[in-house]
């Protein structure tokens, strides 16, 4: 069988799924298939003999198809998060309602949350954030309050008050810390690190 995934940056991916086999000691039963270019040049589709082996003895892949079925797994025409519009973008089929496809908003949310190191923020209580809508941008989750993250989380009010102020405890954080966690592309923390090395250490330059 295969399934599409849309990641934190609106990259789709295709991914096998298949009789579970024993490899290099672990069961494997899924392998990414990277992208819909490598989904083409392998000829694989539903009911394909695959070829498996894993990276490293690591990461599951497929390798070569070994008895085709004569047809190609179709890209897709919409993302299957959000069933938005999708474009190809190089080799990568890229889902192109940025701001609103759930799967999108989370991987932003759940990166800045990651950037200014809030560990008990995790992606359970993400994902019910911003499927109840209450966070749609970073900028949403400084509205919060402690009665809101009780209701969605069902927590209770010692542990919401917790990460409720654990989010504001972190609000002076280093300037690669604070634009790392932007998710903008390209804007690594290594990346502005050098930026600010070469003298580029405020928003003014």
């Amino acid at each position: 069988n295969m399934v599409n995934q849309t990641g934190h940056s609106g990259r789709i991916t295709p991914v096998a799924e298949f009789d579970q086999v024993l490899l290099a000691g672990a069961m494997i039963g899924r392998a990414t298939l990277h992208n819909f270019k490598r989904v083409q040049d392998l000829g694989i589709d539903i009911g394909a003999v695959v070829v498996i082996t894993r990276r490293g003895d690591v990461i599951p892949a497929v390798e070569a198809v070994l008895k085709p079925t004569g047809t190609t797994y179709p890209i897709p025409t919409e993302c299957p998060v959000c069933n938005g519009p999708v474009e190809m973008q190089g080799e990568n089929l890229m889902c192109i309602s940025t701001d609103t496809c759930p799967a999108q908003v989370k991987g932003r949310i759940s990166n800045w949350i990651s950037a200014i190191g809030v560990l008990e923020w995790g992606d359970k209580l993400i994902d019910k954030l911003v499927e109840s809508e209450l966070v749609s941008s970073i900028q949403d989750l400084y509205k919060l309050t402690v009665e809101d993250l009780m209701s969605v989380e069902r927590m209770g009010e010692k542990s919401a008050k917790k990460c409720h102020s654990l989010l504001w405890a972190h609000r002076e954080i280093p300037l690669e810390i604070f634009i790392g966690g932007l998710s903008i592309p390209m804007a690594s923390t290594s990346t502005i690190k050098m930026l600010m090395e070469a003298g580029y250490d405020d928003f003014y330059k």
